[in-house]
């Protein structure tokens, strides 16, 4: 804290905390400078500057500089070299749990009065799957889990068998609307095969592989249906739908005559 006064005799500078200005954390009895050492951690401090009585008129310079007694021990090897000004307008109210993936695109015109009840209320993860789906990817020391849809009542299988380099602790399966309870798991040496019975349509299961080691795994799924058609169409869609609906309508048994 550096104070140059001219027209005047500094006698004594003093520190406070801002919040208790009513006992002096620190002061310097020398004139024109002060070099507070080991300043306590506080929001804010005042500086006071008494002068010589009598000498009340004159103009005067004030400086500061702050060095932390604790500097990092590991700074950053790249840091950042263009930032963009802070908002003049913050938030009064920032969010307690921020998005740790924010959207590189955010819209440049955002609506005024987003809905309250959004038609979606659980919209379906960007990693769900369905049956025949397969998943491959590199493994490392942890564990994976995803999350397939049964289209129909039945039952539904993994396979690991195709994984490489790692070894394969347990699987097991639970539903996404109930997750404490287990579905089905395997826990042998080293399984690498699963089968979830007994399950409705629509049903979200979760699959989860425990594994130690790295290397490549292969999830590979398979759905049987309990109540398979026994009057197959001989002519199938050469183009059937990549997205077909999860609840169909029955037929009208009276259709119109006149649509």
């Amino acid at each position: 804290f550096y104070f140059n006064g001219h027209g005047f005799t500094i006698n004594l500078i003093k520190a406070y905390d801002s919040a208790d200005p009513a006992t002096a954390i620190a002061q310097t009895a020398f004139g024109g400078s002060a070099n507070f050492i080991y300043l306590p951690h506080v929001d804010a401090y005042t500086f006071v500057t008494f002068i010589v009585e009598g000498e009340g008129f004159g103009t005067y310079n004030v400086l500061t500089r702050c060095s932390t007694m604790s500097p990092t021990g590991m700074p950053s090897l790249s840091p950042t070299l263009h930032t963009r000004p802070p908002t003049g307008v913050p938030s009064l109210r920032p969010s307690r749990f921020p998005t740790s993936a924010p959207t590189n695109f955010p819209s440049m015109t955002p609506t005024q009065a987003p809905t309250k009840i959004p038609t979606t209320m659980q919209p379906t993860q960007a990693g769900d799957l369905r049956c025949g789906s397969s998943k491959t990817a590199f493994f490392k020391e942890r564990q994976i889990a995803f999350v397939f849809r049964i289209p129909y009542d039945g039952e539904m299988s993994f396979d690991v068998s195709q994984s490489l380099g790692f070894t394969i602790v347990s699987l097991f399966a639970v539903s996404r609307d109930n997750p404490s309870a287990v579905l089905a798991q395997s826990t042998g040496a080293n399984p690498t095969a699963l089968t979830v019975p007994n399950l409705l349509a629509n049903t979200d299961v979760v699959f989860t592989l425990h594994g130690t080691g790295t290397g490549i795994y292969v999830i590979d799924s398979t759905c049987a249906s309990l109540a398979p058609t026994m009057s197959p169409t001989r002519i199938p869609t050469p183009r059937p739908s990549l997205l077909p609906t999860l609840r169909p309508t029955l037929p009208s048994r009276a259709p119109s005559r006149s649509p």
